[in-house]
This record gives C-alpha cells, structure tokens and sequence, in this order.
C-alpha cells in the first residue's frame, strides 16, 4: 500500500514537470523559432507522456509498461545527453544541468 502511494505521488510529480513543457513549446512555435523546433519536438513528446502519466495514477498496476518506458527513456535520455558533456566543453555546463533534470525522474 506504501508502495503504490509512493508510486503514484512520482507519478504525479512527473507527470506534471513533463506536462508543463507546454508552456514553452507554445511559446517556441508563438515566436517561429526555428532554432529550437528539436527542443520543440522533445517538448511535444514528453507533453504527452506527462499527460498519459496522470491518467494512469487511477491504475498504476494496468499501466506498467508506460511507467517502465518513462522511466527507461527518461534514463536513456539523460545518458545521451551526458556524452556530449564530455565531449564538447563549451557546452557541458548546459547538458550536465539538462542531465541532472531528467534524471530524477527515472
């Protein structure tokens, strides 16, 4: 029962850190920047795994599979985004901050 509650609660809290990417998506495709359409397409996606994540709360146990991928692609992503930390110096105070959000929510 702890377990579950405990659960749910990340979930919350995941879900809505991924759902408020909506504010600046809209506001990427407001300004036209064309720029920032990759971080607009990444928004766009993890915006609806946030909102697929509030729905599942009412059964976490029937949506095992999303959780799993939230939590492996949120991981994966995190990995992905740490290489070229090391790789690229002028940019590794970005990607490592970028690193260090995502992956809490693993």
């Amino acid at each position: 029962m702890i377990r579950e509650r405990g659960l749910k609660v990340v979930m919350v809290l995941v879900g809505l850190l991924f759902s408020a990417g909506i504010y600046p998506l809209t506001m990427i495709l407001w300004q036209r920047n064309q720029s920032q359409y990759g971080d607009a397409m990444m928004l766009s996606l993890y915006f609806t795994l946030g909102i697929f994540l509030l729905m599942a709360i009412r059964n976490p146990s029937a949506n095992r599979s999303l959780i799993a991928f939230t939590a492996w692609s949120s991981f994966a992503h995190g990995v992905v985004m740490a290489v070229p930390g090391f790789q690229i110096p002028s940019e590794r105070r970005e990607l490592f901050v970028a690193v260090a959000c995502w992956l809490p929510s693993v």
